[in-house]
């Protein structure tokens, strides 16, 4: 099984790609960790193909990637998948999504990252979340996927994947980025007023 998961940032890409590699045993590659380096520097074209390239040829049979990046091999990435997921959330929750996951992993670097890249919410990444990364450009890209429509998989909300997992048997995290827990809460308002 070859899955490629695209979809807005904040969506859950991440969470979704660990639960399938983990449901079919194979290995996930996530693109952000292909493409920052430590302290979120961004790493050149060319040695981000090949990196991609590597995996693709080393895990030729099954694998799990998850990430846009329209300049890392999307044409050969989606070419090669068997199913490819696209979550298209609204950008609101995309951000509340964000902005909890920020909570969550603050002053740590998240599993699906690249060491050194601590986790941050900035103003650059709210507008990303909230306009530019919703722009025509952006979206134009997203449409990739037309001419692989007979092995894409469209969710347009989280309880519409959920539904698709729990149909395919796929167990999900408990508690998923997003939905914040009182532990959560209290570590924000903790962290926030210096107790912690």
């Amino acid at each position: 099984m070859k899955i490629q998961i695209l979809g807005h940032s904040g969506c859950g890409k991440s969470t979704l790609g660990r639960q399938l590699a983990s449901h079919y045993n194979i290995p996930c590659l996530h693109l952000d960790s292909v493409y920052f380096m430590e302290d979120w520097e961004g790493r050149g074209t060319d040695e981000a193909c090949q990196i991609i390239a590597d995996f693709l040829e080393k895990q030729s049979g099954e694998w799990v990637i998850e990430g846009n990046y329209h300049k890392f091999l999307l044409n050969e990435r989606l070419e090669q998948a068997d199913m490819i997921v696209y979550l298209n959330y609204n950008r609101f929750l995309c951000f509340y999504r964000a902005f909890m996951r920020s909570v969550q992993y603050r002053g740590v670097t998240r599993p699906d990252m690249s060491a050194g890249c601590i986790e941050k919410f900035d103003w650059e990444f709210a507008k990303w979340l909230l306009y530019n990364g919703r722009g025509a450009k952006h979206v134009e890209r997203l449409q990739c996927v037309k001419p692989h429509e007979h092995k894409t998989r469209h969710f347009g909300t989280p309880y519409e994947l959920r539904q698709f997992l729990t149909e395919q048997g796929i167990s999900q995290d408990g508690n998923q980025v997003g939905v914040p827990t009182v532990q959560t809460w209290l570590d924000y308002f903790l962290r926030n007023i210096g107790w912690n």
